[in-house]
């Protein structure tokens, strides 16, 4: 039941119109060989169509462009077999066809089998100068490869700053020497519009009030008492400092407003004819007490215009005024030096913001 002959192969894969010439009967062992692409797997595809009476494994390598259909005549010691109309006359099921779908179908590698794995099952190379060869092509396919990666990741990060239709524009620029310095003025430039853009948005400075000083502050301190004669001076200071009272007129003053009827409002004696109660009403005369009562408003204002609380808001200002105006760094002399990132003084027209606090 042996496979004696291939009499013809029509309208399948290569096979146009292939039939035999000569002996062609098959023995014990044949060798088939012939170069890649020439119907050694369409052979092959052949009989198993025949072993699996399945047509459609020929149906499907009918000759592109062939409008015949596929046409098979076999001769085997039991008699012919023809594959006519897209199927077999006969099955013939007692065929074995060991080839790379074989080896796919029944021998187990890792999860699967891919290209690379059926290429080498059908790749043998004899001689020292085919493995020489082999060895060079599998080192072009691996270096072509690692090319193709490089490739595909310079591409993929060149897309998150380029359009894909800019790339090819962006690969034909010509190298520019000067690139890493453009890149780093371009740096500062952004670095600037961020300040520029930080000063815009800064409050105006505040104003900082200082309450005047009085007016008439001169005038009241080199005022005299003219109305006050030189004795009732010199008696009144004379006792101040026998019971060691210097400052502390007012205290006498108080005293003399609740001396009425000529009698001592603490010990109640009289004060008639009393020269040092005389001085005391000469010195503390109403000259005296309108001289006190506005020099006690004066000396009433550094209290009301100068507390801490008024102070302290008048602090906080000017800190938080330095703190919006702080462009400037410390340099070695302590002193505070303004860093003008503006440019030259003939561009400052331009590239200044409206509230630079050194252009």
């Amino acid at each position: 039941m042996s496979l004696r002959q291939i009499k013809h192969i029509g309208s399948v894969g290569r096979f146009r119109a292939c039939a035999a010439e000569g002996d062609v009967t098959l023995k014990k062992y044949t060798l088939i060989f012939g170069e890649n692409g020439r119907g050694k797997t369409t052979l092959c595809s052949i009989l198993r169509s025949l072993q699996n009476d399945d047509p459609a494994i020929v149906i499907g390598r009918k000759t592109l462009g062939d409008g015949r259909d596929p046409n098979i005549v076999l001769a085997f010691e039991s008699g012919q077999i023809l594959f006519k109309g897209g199927q077999w006359n006969t099955p013939h099921t007692k065929l074995r066809i060991f080839d790379a779908q074989y080896v796919a179908e029944n021998v187990y590698f890792g999860d699967g089998i891919g290209t690379d794995q059926r290429r080498n099952l059908c790749r043998v190379m004899l001689g020292r100068d085919g493995v020489v060869l082999a060895q060079a092509y599998d080192e072009a396919d691996a270096a072509i490869t690692l090319k193709n990666n490089e490739i595909r990741d310079v591409r993929k990060h060149l897309m998150t700053h380029v359009q894909t239709h800019q790339i090819d524009d962006l690969t034909a620029l010509t190298e520019d020497p000067a690139i890493d310095e453009k890149i780093e003025a371009k740096a500062r430039e952004v670095e600037g519009l961020k300040e520029i853009d930080n000063l815009r948005t800064r409050s105006v400075l505040q104003a900082v009030e200082f309450p005047k000083l009085p007016t008439r502050l001169e005038k009241i301190l080199d005022k005299t008492l003219e109305d006050v004669s030189r004795n009732a001076e010199a008696s009144v200071r004379k006792h101040l400092a026998a019971h060691d009272m210097e400052g502390h007129e007012n205290w006498l003053s108080t005293g003399m407003s609740y001396a009425k009827k000529d009698e001592c409002p603490f010990c109640g004696q009289s004060t008639k004819g009393v020269d040092l109660i005389a001085a005391y009403t000469a010195y503390f005369n109403e000259t005296y007490t309108a001289f006190k009562q506005e020099l006690e408003q004066y000396t009433q204002l550094p209290a009301r215009h100068y507390s801490d609380d008024r102070i302290e808001v008048a602090v906080s200002r000017i800190a938080s005024d330095n703190s919006d105006a702080s462009c400037g760094r410390l340099v070695g002399d302590d002193s505070l030096t303004a860093v003008d990132r503006c440019g030259p003084p003939e561009s400052r027209a331009t590239s200044c913001p409206p509230r630079h606090p050194w252009c």
